[in-house]
């Protein structure tokens, strides 16, 4: 649904839709090392990706994305940023599902928010800033598993959150099989 504005200039929001609420990063972690044998002798950091979710109410959730990579010999730190959105349900009937945009749009959302993060958490190391490639968000978020997500967590423990995703039959959240297997 397109944004309009008012006379006034003033953005309105739309009447159905997310809306992205805040912002904020409780966990920020950069630490500097000596070169040493043991350190990995890669030309290129490996980056680690992380994601959740976690229903607040019965008309919001969280979206958490954590990106970190180790030591190198050619870039001998080791950072961390966890990033997370908290996002509002605007409106009865969603265009995008709760748990496709929970998959891929919050996710999308996010992601330059963690890379200037990251960029400045890492700037004043001695390698100097690290600059996150652009990625396939939906590519990497491939291999993480809803069913051990924190929101689906909540759901078996309390089914009565089934109305904030919009649907009576979450079972991609609430299969025990999924649960059993864990990530895969």
């Amino acid at each position: 649904m397109p944004v309009s504005s008012s006379e006034s200039g003033n953005v309105n929001t739309p009447e159905t839709g997310y809306i992205l609420e805040k912002v904020y990063s409780p966990k920020l972690y950069f630490e500097g090392f000596p070169v040493s044998e043991e350190m990995p002798s890669e030309d290129e950091v490996s980056i680690a990706l992380g994601w959740d979710w976690r229903i607040v109410s019965e008309s919001a959730f969280e979206v958490v994305l954590v990106v970190g990579f180790n030591p190198t010999k050619k870039r001998p730190e080791r950072a961390e940023v966890v990033t997370i959105g908290r996002f509002s349900l605007r409106g009865s009937v969603q265009s995008l599902e709760v748990l496709k945009f929970v998959r891929a749009g919050a996710p999308a959302i996010l992601f330059p928010y963690t890379r200037e993060i990251l960029s400045s958490l890492t700037g004043r190391g001695l390698s100097g800033a690290f600059q996150l490639n652009p990625l396939n968000i939906l590519e990497a978020l491939k291999r993480f598993d809803e069913g051990s997500t924190t929101a689906a967590r909540q759901l078996r423990e309390n089914p009565s959150l089934i109305s904030v995703l919009g649907t009576s039959k979450p079972e991609v959240l609430t299969s025990p099989e999924r649960e059993l297997r864990g990530h895969d």
